[in-house]
């Protein structure tokens, strides 16, 4: 599977409190995509879990 990362210059990386992961261009299966789909979601949710830990952590010092 050849993936090529493709980014537009029409929609920002992060716009305000939501975070885009850069768009994958490919010539394959969605099904083929949808693991790769399920982790970068994943990655991203983690991401914003640690961001918001250590927001509150540093609220409360």
């Amino acid at each position: 599977m050849k993936i090529l990362p493709f980014v537009s210059a029409l929609a920002p990386v992060a716009a305000g409190s939501s975070v885009k992961v850069t768009r994958l261009s490919c010539c394959c299966k969605i099904s083929e995509l949808m693991p790769l789909v399920r982790q970068l979601h994943e990655e991203a949710r983690a991401t914003q879990a640690l961001l918001a830990q250590a927001e509150a952590l540093r609220l409360a010092a």
